[in-house]
């Protein structure tokens, strides 16, 4: 009868308690704890305000604006807002994924840098920033993405080997216009191309020169030569990246394009 009460006296003091279980502990030999002492933990993540995932909080990644020209630079920010220590990558900081439209699936594309080694991880203790230049080639919606480890030895790259656990981060999504040197940039390839496309064989008697193109894709006339396959590329991505809004055409009148010949430097020529 004695066994009985204290059993019940036990459990009656287990229900009125509310305990509730202590976080797990422990660590790895070799890892930074952290500068609160504490071992480093999975952060995990919530629903990000366009849809996609961000850490609760906590390690935040930022631009200065929200729109960007493709041929702009903005410097990309991580901070580190939560109580332990995280690390970042020791060369290309930031990754960054795209989107044609907000309903398209995000692609990764990278970091803008390509380095040779990556370098040992940089530690970001609670409160601390590190910050890289990012920039977005193509227009569409970008958001710039830190991957960051927890848990991760010292002097050693940030990856999955030597860190307990990898996280990302997001920022919050960007658009992206074309920027006026994106075009200009498109048309200069162009017009270098144009005069590999002019190359052909005076040494043979098959007809040669009869491909129509532009003489330059904002301002041109029409003129005959032998392959335009590299030209048609840049052109279709002139027109893709809407060019001709940002370089109005300049409105010149064209004469009809003269026929062409191989000449004997191997150019084709008006006849």
């Amino acid at each position: 009868m004695r066994s009985l009460l204290l059993m019940f006296t036990c459990l009656m003091l287990m229900v009125g308690c509310g305990g509730r279980p202590l976080p797990a502990g422990g660590g790895d030999a070799g890892v930074d704890p952290g500068k609160d002492g504490q071992a480093a933990a999975d952060h995990g993540t919530t629903p990000g305000p366009d849809g996609g995932p961000s850490p609760n909080g906590r390690v935040e990644v930022t631009t200065p604006d929200r729109a960007y020209k493709t041929d702009e630079q903005p410097q990309g920010t991580a901070t580190n807002n939560s109580v332990l220590t995280v690390w970042a990558r020791g060369c290309a900081i930031f990754d960054r994924q795209w989107r044609a439209r907000a309903s398209d699936p995000w692609q990764d594309r990278g970091p803008v840098m390509a380095c040779g080694w990556e370098g040992n991880a940089r530690r970001l203790g609670p409160g601390d920033s590190i910050g890289q230049v990012t920039g977005f080639h193509l227009p569409g919606l970008w958001r710039v993405v830190l991957p960051y480890g927890l848990g991760c030895k010292k002097d050693r790259p940030m990856a999955p080997q030597h860190c307990a656990s990898i996280q990302r981060a997001y920022s919050a999504q960007i658009t992206v216009t074309v920027g006026k040197g994106t075009c200009q940039a498109i048309n200069n390839k162009y017009r270098a191309a144009l005069d590999q496309a002019k190359k052909c064989n005076p040494h043979i008697f098959l007809a040669q020169c009869l491909q129509k193109v532009q003489s330059d894709l904002a301002c041109g006339c029409p003129l005959f030569v032998q392959d335009r396959k590299k030209l048609d590329l840049l052109a279709k991505q002139y027109s893709d990246y809407a060019c001709h809004k940002v370089l109005p055409p300049c409105g010149i009148k064209c004469s009809p394009p003269q026929p062409a010949t191989c000449a004997k430097d191997g150019k084709c020529r008006p006849k």
